[in-house]
């Protein structure tokens, strides 16, 4: 997966950021979710929890979340 080659992580955190800003409904999306929960706790890097988080926030504020995906 491409959000674990450091070069790479900046286009997929700007597309990840580009898709949740634009509400695209997807049970992948969720998916990639817990990937950057995990990546906002664990990574040394500073701009890749930044990221995450403000990737995290603006998913649980605009997604449903209810069980059914």
């Amino acid at each position: 997966m491409n959000i674990d080659h450091y070069a790479m992580q900046p286009n997929v955190y700007g597309c990840l950021h580009s898709l949740v800003y634009r509400k695209v409904l997807s049970p992948h999306i969720y998916d990639l979710i817990e990937i950057i929960q995990e990546k906002m706790v664990n990574s040394l890097d500073p701009s890749v929890r930044k990221s995450s988080s403000a990737i995290l926030e603006r998913f649980l504020l605009t997604y449903p979340l209810e069980e059914k995906r």
